[in-house]
């Protein structure tokens, strides 16, 4: 059975990683242009001398003319994140109805307003908007982490600096990007923190593929690129109503109490997401389910 067990995990993760690269590959091709874009508003608002082309700095440094430069965007990108910091976005639960109440809405506030303010979430909403600000694009992360010498997790809003570490599934429908079926987030590290994380994996960092896993991500030999990725798979399931009225999934109604029957089905699918995080292109570090859809 241990065997066996074994073997099963060994074709998942084979076929994870298959699935991974795949994806990454083709949203790292489709996406080039608005990365490579991001990254040179970002040059021409922040860094000096950017705002020259290459070939007509070297061109005016052979000619021995100057090459002033009197950046005046960083003004204007401050007054924009600086309107957003008077009336920041914000998460709001309010009651829609239903089973739905006022004072569970004021409960489930609370306890949002305690997670964004032990997650610094002000500070974390303005690094995302500013890079939407300047390169069309932000974001930011919602995470579970352990608690120090615990066994609890506690959730976190956690910021993302770089807009061009995430890869994200490109073809979706909704506005908000929710049905979206993958994302991927990289992230270098020190090889030596690696092994210490990971000491029974091999420090095989992207770019032993051809796929070009870390083109355009800062870093040397003495780094490792690892990343999670996080995949919304759908299953068919059987949706079923009783005759008080409660509506849930079958293989997950508990026993219901006597008279109470069945009164309609129906098949329906729903979802669940999935989380990996991978190095290499060729390993599996670890993995868990996510709550939610």
């Amino acid at each position: 059975p241990d065997d066996d067990n074994k073997e099963s995990a060994s074709k998942r993760a084979e076929a994870v990683l298959s699935e991974a690269n795949e994806r990454f590959s083709s949203a790292w091709d489709e996406d080039k242009l608005n990365r490579d874009n991001h990254r040179e508003d970002y040059r021409f608002v922040f860094e000096p001398g950017a705002q020259y082309a290459d070939d007509v700095r070297s061109m005016r440094d052979r000619w021995k003319l100057p090459s002033l430069e009197f950046n005046q965007l960083p003004q204007f990108v401050h007054q924009v994140v600086n309107d957003q910091r008077q009336n920041r976005p914000g998460i709001r639960v309010h009651a829609a109805g239903g089973d739905a109440s006022d004072e569970v809405a004021d409960i489930e506030q609370g306890m949002i307003r305690g997670i964004e303010y032990a997650s610094q979430a002000e500070s974390v909403y303005d690094t995302g908007f500013e890079g939407a600000v300047v390169g069309g694009r932000g974001w930011w992360r919602v995470m579970k982490e352990y608690e120090p010498m615990s066994f609890d997790q506690s959730i976190y809003i956690r910021s993302i600096k770089d807009a061009t570490q995430v890869v994200a599934d490109n073809h979706y429908d909704a506005p908000d990007g929710h049905d979206r079926r993958f994302v991927f987030v990289l992230e270098r590290i020190p090889k030596s923190e690696f092994l210490r994380q990971y000491p029974k994996a091999k420090p095989i960092d992207w770019d032993t593929l051809e796929s070009g896993w870390s083109d355009g991500i800062d870093g040397s030999e003495e780094t490792i690129t690892i990343a999670d990725y996080d995949r919304r798979v759908g299953e068919e399931a059987t949706l079923v109503m009783m005759s008080d009225g409660a509506i849930g999934w079958l293989d997950d109604m508990p026993k219901p109490p006597e008279g109470i029957v069945e009164v309609a089905t129906r098949k329906a699918e729903r979802f669940k997401v999935e989380w990996f995080k991978i190095a290499g292109g060729q390993q599996v570090l670890e993995e868990y389910d996510c709550p939610g859809e």
